[in-house]
């Protein structure tokens, strides 16, 4: 959901909080199950819309197109996503404690 920019305008009334809210796993995990999910979804409808075309119903080429490209896109995201995880769980255990 994208909120308005009046709404980020006044970035003086956030006050960081103290809490460690870093450790906590859970919030980390559902957002990696929820966004393997989205991409699951994405895929699982850009193929049915290919085989609706192959099967000769009323698809166009466009809508198979964008599907496809739209689930491309989203793969995409998700693979730079995992690399930037990697790189940063790198990052940390080169660091010295």
């Amino acid at each position: 959901m994208i909120e308005s920019i009046d709404a980020v305008q006044n970035i003086s009334a956030l006050k960081p909080t103290l809490e460690l809210q870093a450790l906590d796993v859970q919030p980390t995990q559902n957002f990696v199950i929820d966004g393997l999910q989205s991409l699951n979804e994405s895929i699982r409808s850009a193929d049915q819309v290919f085989e609706s075309m192959a099967l000769n119903e009323s698809v166009s080429a466009h809508e198979v197109m964008l599907a496809m490209e739209g689930a491309k896109m989203e793969l995409r995201m998700v693979v730079e996503v995992r690399n930037k995880l990697l790189e940063s769980y790198q990052e940390l255990m080169r660091m010295q404690v």
